[in-house]
């Protein structure tokens, strides 16, 4: 069995493979087959997939941002009260006590 296509002038049946009417004459548009474009559609896809991916690396780094900003509210919070909070001297008091015990 032949595959048949209507034409779209006189809507009658006719070859898949003609290109001319034997009906009415006219000339057939050429049927083009549906090529599927893989490698773009692979690319479209790896791209998405990426996005998707920084997407959530950029919210679990925010996250640990935050919680990293928490911990130290919460350690300047518990701090000595002779200890302005936020402000380190950078010098240990017990390194600093040693140090003038020795020199006696």
């Amino acid at each position: 069995m032949t595959a048949v296509r209507k034409c779209p002038f006189c809507l009658e049946e006719v070859s898949a493979k003609a290109t001319r009417c034997k009906h009415c004459g006219a000339t057939l548009p050429t049927q083009k087959k549906k090529r599927r474009n893989y490698l773009a559609f692979f690319f479209f896809l790896m791209s998405l997939v990426l996005g998707v991916f920084c997407w959530y690396q950029q919210g679990i780094i925010e996250q640990q941002r935050n919680q990293i900003a928490q911990l130290e509210r919460i350690e300047d919070s518990q701090a000595s009260p002779s200890e302005a909070p936020g402000k380190h001297t950078g010098r240990d008091s017990t390194a600093a006590n040693t140090r003038l015990d020795d020199s006696k």
